[in-house]
């Protein structure tokens, strides 16, 4: 079911975090997912990222406020 869940929020969204206790098998559902994914024909690639190692404007992006242009960070 968390599974299906998973694939429901990827087919809505380009991006998600899973948060959850450890060992509640986080990482376990997004592997099957990706695995199941790649095995229909679609490949899928696990991307992590730790929010703490660049800032919110390198990770989302920034305006800047000379030119009006947007600036897109690594995560768009």
């Amino acid at each position: 079911m968390k599974v299906i869940q998973l694939y429901e929020t990827r087919v809505v969204r380009h991006g998600f975090m899973l948060v959850g206790m450890s060992g509640s098998g986080k990482t376990t559902i997004a592997n099957i997912l990706t695995d199941a994914l790649t095995n229909t024909g679609m490949p899928h690639k696990i991307v992590k990222m730790n929010p703490k190692a660049i800032t919110g404007q390198e990770m989302y992006g920034v305006m800047n406020s000379v030119t009006g242009e947007w600036t897109p960070g690594v995560f768009s």
